[in-house]
């Protein structure tokens, strides 16, 4: 390849398999290919250089090539758009984003290992995507040596795993059973393990099922990022499996959560010594980054056994889990069995949950509306929609008291699906009422950047409510933005080209790349009221938020501040020329008729 300017190449023969049985898929045919090139006549090098170039530039699958420090030199432009990666992000690095289900964080070590004694690797591998989503693929890597011997690269090539009729069983087994990070049963498998240990259990003989929760777990991506979150739930899954018995199952729901059956226990004495065990285990100090950087980590355990705390292996396995929050709550780093007192939590959880679908059918929701002004020109720009549960006998129920279970039992949808119908809706009627032009800003949750229709429903909603896209407003958190898939920023992005307007909220509070950030189609960037707050206050909060204001500038979006309250904190914003702001010293979040008679009323600042 002539941007690396080799000696003469010559190919290892890659063996029939390094990483289990069955036919390679793609990536073979490639590495064919490139061995014809490298045996055509010398007489014909330049034209072999420039084939191998092409070959290069123009595959439609993933091309890499590595040093023999292992040691990214290029990439494809393939790769790059299957990764999310930037050349500049991946070249000079070893491929750490790279991780197999059955290895893990042992797999560089594992093909170092193989290329060394064979020349050559070839297996599954799980390549984590820049957003944060995980990818399986089948690769090939193997040696491209000097004339006198010496490895010059790797040459490692790319192809999609195959999940049709033809795939290999087993791979497409531990597909759909196993978590890729940690090796462990996955949620799908573990359910069937605690409906298998339920069977077993019915001859008398009991289980156990011990639902763990790390404590803190998501400071610790915030602070140090994905790769070293990956780190620590690699780990903690194999200090675990450390302490069970053969016999014994450990699965990873995602996230943080983890869950040990425990098939024949005896007596309780027998669960609460392997609890102990499992929080010893994750206690010790991890070391991420090598030695010099030490994390505490800790975990809440919730413990149920059959056939004491319920009579199905669902509810059992939902028991250890509130057992888990229990423990969370009182007490972090500790152990709780489900008991009546821990029981008795449930009632007014599963009571909330009922009274929220019913509000769902019964449509006891209402929208309050806040005005954002264009601190520059001082006047009404554009209003965000907020949410509140008219509950009944209850009053105004805030978000705080909802969202977070609608988004747990995936209620969020509908709710969500409602709110944005509701404020097109009134957007439309207030332009229509001859109300000043105004972007109707709408939060979207992160379960609903998911959704497959994400895209087609938003424009239907536009469609049937008349209201321009340019009226429109979607807000979604930082943090979302960061871990969602391609497939929700695509929609946004196709979104934005229609003229929807796109804002990042919460900004600063996250764990993002300021370059990744760039990159996403967003106008706008809303900083969180957190940092608006430290405007006025003691130590170095003006210079805080001035930061802030600035990262945010940087990345050439406009700026929107929120919880904008006393006089001093607007003078702040105008003074380092953020664009927008909204809050109390302008006005609450008002009902809609309300809010019409304050724009009438006081369009201007």
């Amino acid at each position: 390849m002539n941007k690396h300017n080799a000696p003469r190449l010559r190919s290892a023969a890659l063996p029939a398999s390094s990483a289990g049985s069955g036919a390679a898929p793609h990536p073979d045919t490639l590495i064919d290919l490139m061995s014809i090139i490298e045996r055509a006549p010398e007489r014909q090098g330049g034209d072999r250089l420039r084939l191998a170039d092409a070959i290069f530039e123009s595959a439609a699958d993933g091309i890499l090539i590595l040093g023999p420090d292992l040691k990214v030199i290029a990439m494809n432009p393939a790769f790059a758009a299957t990764s999310g990666y930037e050349a500049r992000e991946v070249v000079g690095r070893v491929p750490e984003f790279m991780a197999t289900a059955a290895r893990g964080a042992n797999f560089l070590k594992h093909v170092g290992d193989a290329l060394a004694s064979q020349g050559a690797w070839k297996g599954e591998v799980w390549v984590r995507h820049r957003d944060g989503g995980v990818h399986p693929g089948w690769w090939a890597i193997r040696s491209i040596f000097t004339a006198g011997g010496d490895v010059a690269y790797y040459l490692a090539l790319s192809g999609a795993l195959d999940f049709g009729p033809r795939a290999n069983g087993d791979r497409g087994v531990r597909l759909a059973n196993f978590d890729p990070l940690t090796g462990l049963a996955n949620k799908r498998l573990v359910r069937e393990l605690v409906e298998k240990a339920f069977t077993g259990a019915r001859d008398g003989k009991g289980f156990a099922v011990l639902y763990a929760d790390l404590d803190s777990f998501g400071a610790i991506v915030e602070r140090w990022g994905h790769r070293v979150g990956d780190q620590v739930l690699f780990e903690i899954a194999r200090r675990m499996n450390g302490v069970l018995r053969k016999c014994d199952s450990l699965g990873r729901l995602g996230g943080d959560d983890f869950v040990v059956i425990l098939p024949g226990v005896e007596s309780e004495t027998d669960v609460a010594k392997v609890a102990r065990s499992l929080l010893d285990a994750v206690a010790v100090p991890l070391p991420v980054d090598g030695p010099a950087r030490e994390l505490a980590i800790t975990a809440s355990i919730g413990a149920a056994v059959y056939p004491k705390d319920g009579g199905s292996a669902a509810s059992i396995l939902h028991r250890a889990e509130v057992a888990s929050a229990y423990a969370k709550e009182h007490a972090r780093g500790s152990w709780q069995f489900f008991t009546d007192e821990v029981g008795s939590r449930e009632v007014p959880r599963l009571s909330l949950e009922a009274s929220l679908q019913h509000a769902v059918e019964r449509n006891e929701f209402v929208l309050h509306f806040q005005p954002k002004f264009d601190l520059r020109l001082g006047r009404i720009v554009g209003v965000e929609a907020l949410i509140r549960w008219q509950k009944r006998g209850h009053g105004l129920v805030p978000p705080a008291g909802f969202i977070p279970l609608a988004e747990e039992t995936g209620l969020i949808n509908e709710i969500g699906d409602w709110a944005l119908r509701a404020a097109c809706r009134q957007a439309k009627s207030w332009s229509d009422a001859g109300l000043p032009p105004m972007r109707m800003a709408v939060n979207l949750s992160a379960r609903q950047l998911s959704k497959e229709d994400l895209l087609s429903g938003i424009v239907r909603i536009l469609e049937k409510t008349g209201l321009p896209p340019n009226l429109l407003e979607i807000e979604v958190t930082e943090s979302a933005l960061m871990e969602k898939a391609v497939k929700g920023i695509a929609a946004l992005r196709a979104l934005r080209e229609m003229g929807v307007h796109l804002t990042a909220d919460d900004f600063g509070v996250g764990y993002s790349s300021l370059n990744y950030l760039k990159n996403l189609p967003l106008d706008s960037i809303k900083i969180d009221r957190a940092f608006v707050a430290e405007i006025g206050g003691q130590g170095d909060g003006a210079m805080l938020a001035g930061a802030v204001i600035g990262l945010a500038q940087s990345l050439e979006k406009r700026v929107v501040a929120e919880g904008v309250e006393q006089r001093n904190q607007l003078e702040f914003l105008r003074q380092h020329w953020c664009d927008e702001a909204q809050g109390y010293l302008f006005s609450r979040p008002l009902p809609a008729d309300e809010f019409e008679r304050f724009v009438r009323e006081r369009p201007r600042l």
